[in-house]
């Protein structure tokens, strides 16, 4: 339940991820919804191949989700151009 007090620092939204694989398609992640408050720890854990890094980078803003939302700190991340997302990444991941 979020914190009515704490905006959250991620908002992901119905967040999926599907690479092709072959003729087919792999989803590492499907309609994923979660807020993250500002000051929060988490964990991810989970079998091998199952999105752990791709839940990762796409929370860096190194990867685009194939659907849904990534909000970081109030910004949509998958509506910006490559240009602000490093502009992102060097001010907020280092």
């Amino acid at each position: 339940m979020p914190c009515p007090w704490r905006r959250p620092m991620y908002e992901l939204k119905k967040l999926s991820r599907v690479y092709p694989k072959g003729r087919g398609k792999v989803a590492a992640l499907s309609g994923v919804d979660l807020e993250i408050p500002d000051g929060e720890f988490i964990t991810v854990q989970g079998l091998t191949g199952h999105g752990k890094t791709t839940f990762l980078q796409m929370l860096g803003a190194l990867d685009r989700p194939t659907s849904g939302k990534i909000i970081f700190n109030g910004k949509d991340l998958g509506a910006m151009p490559e240009s602000q997302l490093v502009d992102v990444r060097a001010q907020n991941f280092g």
